[in-house]
């Protein structure tokens, strides 16, 4: 695959994510799937998840969770790559109930052949607990 093809896959991936289509999500990643998430992210997102049914389940459960449906908005603001490696900046938003959801992210993503093989997510994790889980270690209200 090129580089242009990992990144509409990725985008295709989160647009999925956003959507809670979760065949889509699975149509575009690897059986042993690995989603490595900063430790200091609310339990459980924090540390190492492997296997796609299982990544897939958390992902697309946090957003149903957390926002109003069809809310979620993904804006790409940088992806370069190199070989099966792309490195993709985004700002997501969404609203909630409770509030309106705006973080950036920086995502390494690891193709093998045609399909998505690991996601190394970097967040602002302060951002995501204060929405994600208020009153937790590192979160509350704002």
């Amino acid at each position: 695959m090129s580089v242009e093809d990992h990144k509409r896959a990725l985008r295709a991936y989160f647009t999925a994510i956003g959507l809670g289509d979760r065949a889509a999500m699975r149509a575009l990643v690897t059986d042993d799937l690995v989603w490595v998430v900063p430790r200091s992210a609310p339990p459980p997102f924090g540390g190492v998840h492997r296997g796609a049914d299982r990544v897939i389940d958390m992902m697309a459960g946090a957003v149903a969770q957390a926002f109003l449906p069809g809310t979620q908005q993904t804006e790409w603001t940088a992806m370069v790559g190199e070989g099966d490696v792309l490195m993709a900046e985004a700002r997501m938003r969404a609203r909630a109930a409770h509030g309106e959801y705006d973080n950036h992210y920086c995502f390494v993503v690891v193709f093998r052949g045609d399909r998505i093989a690991e996601i190394r997510e970097h967040v602002d994790t302060i951002t995501a607990a204060h929405f994600f889980a208020p009153g937790s270690a590192g979160g509350g209200e704002t």
